[in-house]
């Protein structure tokens, strides 16, 4: 396996994890995982995706200032 597979599944990995998180209502640690799943190189709208989910989750905490911010690094 290559080095450019591996990270690419350790990201999907993370990303399940953080989804798997969420889908149990620990918001934080869901945050957590999506941006450890940002570390590895992945394609830009998968970056966009992620992303959009922390903010959403953000918002979700009532951490509007902090969604802001990410929101803005999307756009």
């Amino acid at each position: 396996m290559t080095r450019h597979n591996r990270e690419t599944q350790r990201r999907k990995n993370y990303i399940v994890l953080a989804e798997n998180f969420y889908l149990d209502n620990n918001r934080d640690k869901a945050i957590k995982f999506f941006k450890k799943a940002l570390e590895f190189d992945g394609i830009k709208e998968e970056d966009i995706s992620i992303l959009f989910n922390i903010a959403a989750i953000h918002d979700e905490l009532g951490n509007v200032d902090e969604s802001l911010i990410i929101y803005k690094k999307i756009t």
